[in-house]
């Protein structure tokens, strides 16, 4: 089994290429990719971004 990846919420965004802050207000209207909670600590788990980035792939942008 390999280890399991945690990330801070900074590292997180760094990964999505994205401000810190846009994953703090996602996680607070329950969108953006799932997390864990550790005690008070927030970590993502990168399979749950590698998730989240494969859900939100879209081909067009409606229409």
């Amino acid at each position: 089994m390999n280890p399991i990846e945690l990330l801070t919420t900074a590292e997180a965004a760094a990964r999505l290429r994205i401000p810190p802050q846009t994953l703090n207000i996602w996680r607070c209207k329950g969108t953006g990719p799932a997390f864990c909670k550790i005690g008070r600590t927030v970590r993502y788990i990168t399979e749950a971004l590698q998730e989240y980035l494969i859900q939100n792939t879209c081909r067009h942008t409606g229409g």
